[in-house]
Parts: structure tokens; C-alpha cells; sequence
């Protein structure tokens, strides 16, 4: 039986991707849009290459980006590969051309672009068998937080929080006359340094609790389920406006 990566091998596939903007407004972590700015990568697959990684960058990142398999595109593409077929091979390899637009290290979203640029070449490299909700599981593993990798998954306005089957997003469209205005700083700083930043008990905690019979406890998560339910709202997807709000005060319930 012919290996799934001899089936693939010679194939390439481009995929676009947005740059996003997160945290918008009181949605810390959960709440992010797409911005039109884009990033375009071919991938060519290429089993024959002894598991070569050849990266070629122009644009934002030329000589920067890593050209080896640690490049977020290519853990992506892999994390895809993994995830349907269990396995990647020794022998697997990868000649990627990437255009890019997406400013590095300023607040949009360049990591998760290359993420998830990476993981739907991969999954449509075998045809597409994850869902968004796969990919967007997927994505967030890798990147550690899904607001951005939300947002240039799914485009326009995304709400990112827990639902019955774990995380999960919900999209809306943005409306026709609103337009984003940007301020690309020349200072760079990496999504980790700028959450060192922040103190240990920031100010929105106090706008994140809910009470409990032990007094008041920090919940994200209440958080993305108000602002899951007003996206829903706007998007008219009502099965996903209901369910318990955390912001209730459970003693006038």
C-alpha cells in the first residue's frame, strides 16, 4: 500500500492569510477581528527531499523568519499532517514561498496568521477532514491563546470561548462602513514579553468575577461567555445565546 506522503508528494497548495487585532474592547482573550492585510504562502510537498525545510520570505521577516521546521507555518502544516494521519514521516519535506505583509511583533497577529496558514494547507493537502473547531484546537495549542488564530481562521468579527465540546468560536461579519485605523510602532515586542507586562491582578479581574459560596474567584471564562452571547446575538445564531451568564449573582437567582 502506497504511504500517505507518496500520495501527496509533488502536490502544493496557497492559502491567504489575515493579519487580526485581540483583546478588543473588554474581550481580553476572547474577543479579535481580521484586519486586511495578508499573507500569502505556497507550500510544495516534497517526500523525495530527505526532510528538507526549504523556506523562501519576502516581505516582512525576509532573513528573519526561521527557515527550519521551528518556522510556525511548518509546525502548523505538521501539527494538520498529525492530527488526521498520527504520524509525520522521516522523509517528509516542504519547499514554502512565503509573501508577507503582516507586520512581525506589533500587536497583529503575525504568529497566528503563520499558524494557521500552516494548519489549512495541511488539512487541505488531505482534503480537508478537520473542522474549523479541529483547526482552531489545534492552533491554540501551538499558540497558547485563540483570539488572533480565531480571527484569521474565520475572518471577520470572532468571539472565542468554552463550549460543550471545548473551545469554540463564533463569527460575525463586520459591518460595510467600518474601517480599522492602525499604528504600526518601530518598536517590536513578542505577544510573551508584552503579558509579562501586565501585573499579577490586573484591574479587569474586578470585572471578571463571580461570586461562590467561598466569596469572589477570578473567571475568564465569564468574560468570553458575555461576550459570546452578544456576538450571537448580532450574528442572529440564538442556540448560541443562551446557557448561564457567570455575571449573574447567583443569591437573586
Amino acid at each position: 500500500m502506497m504511504h500517505w506522503l507518496a500520495e501527496i508528494d509533488g502536490r502544493r497548495m496557497t492559502v491567504e492569510v489575515p493579519a487580526s487585532s485581540a483583546n478588543l474592547g473588554a474581550g481580553y482573550d476572547c474577543l479579535a477581528m481580521a484586519l486586511d492585510i495578508v499573507n500569502r504562502v505556497e507550500v510544495e510537498v516534497r517526500g523525495w527531499s530527505r526532510g528538507e525545510v526549504e523556506i523562501s520570505v519576502d516581505g516582512e521577516g525576509a532573513g528573519e523568519l526561521a527557515s527550519d521546521r521551528s518556522n510556525r507555518f511548518v509546525q502548523g502544516l505538521e501539527a494538520a499532517l498529525i492530527a488526521v494521519r498520527g504520524e509525520m514521516p522521516v522523509g517528509a519535506a516542504w519547499r514554502i514561498e512565503m509573501r508577507n505583509k503582516i507586520p512581525l511583533a506589533r500587536g497583529l497577529g503575525s504568529s497566528a496568521a503563520a499558524t494557521v496558514g500552516g494548519l489549512v494547507a495541511g488539512n487541505a493537502l488531505l482534503g480537508e477532514p478537520l473542522t474549523n473547531t479541529d483547526l482552531l484546537r489545534l492552533a491554540t495549542e501551538i499558540e497558547g491563546h485563540a483570539d488572533n488564530a480565531a480571527a484569521a481562521l474565520l475572518g471577520g468579527f470572532t468571539v472565542v470561548g468554552p463550549g460543550e465540546g471545548g473551545l469554540e468560536a463564533l463569527r460575525f461579519d463586520a459591518p460595510r462602513d467600518l474601517r480599522a485605523v492602525l499604528f504600526i510602532p518601530d518598536l517590536r515586542l513578542e505577544t510573551k514579553a508584552m503579558r509579562k507586562v501586565l501585573p499579577r491582578m490586573p484591574m479587569f479581574n474586578r470585572l471578571i468575577l463571580t461570586e461562590t459560596s467561598g466569596g469572589q474567584v477570578p473567571t475568564p471564562a465569564g468574560t468570553a461567555h458575555k461576550a459570546s452571547v452578544l456576538a450571537a446575538l448580532l450574528a442572529k445564531s440564538f442556540d448560541n445565546a443562551n446557557g448561564s451568564d457567570h455575571f449573574l449573582n447567583h443569591r437573586h437567582c
